[in-house]
């Protein structure tokens, strides 16, 4: 199975020389559609300190989607799973822009 890769957790830096633009994308995180979570959607939201917070469609502990962190060090970004939703009263699937 190939790996969940994302355009999503993508850096894009935007050069613009006059009229032309050139784009670049990194690949920070590859979720491996399991407790990691699977599908992130919507944006992500950086804090202060410089981590990413997002969700995921689906994936973690109960299979109905997370809450992550990404923190970045010298090595490179790790995740954190801050929540795992379980289609209870707090929901399922979810689909959109973290907030903070």
């Amino acid at each position: 199975m190939q790996r969940n890769r994302l355009a999503i957790l993508a850096v894009t830096l935007i050069l613009a020389a006059g009229a032309r633009a050139a784009s670049s994308e990194k690949v920070l995180f590859d979720f491996t559609l399991g407790s990691d979570g699977a599908y992130p959607t919507g944006g992500l939201v950086f804090d202060a300190k410089g981590n990413l917070y997002g969700t995921t469609e689906s994936g973690g502990a109960n299979l109905y989607g997370t809450v992550f962190q990404l923190t970045h060090s010298k090595s490179g970004w790790t995740e954190n799973v801050l929540y795992s939703f379980t289609n209870g009263s707090d929901g399922a699937y979810p689909y959109g822009r973290a907030g903070l």
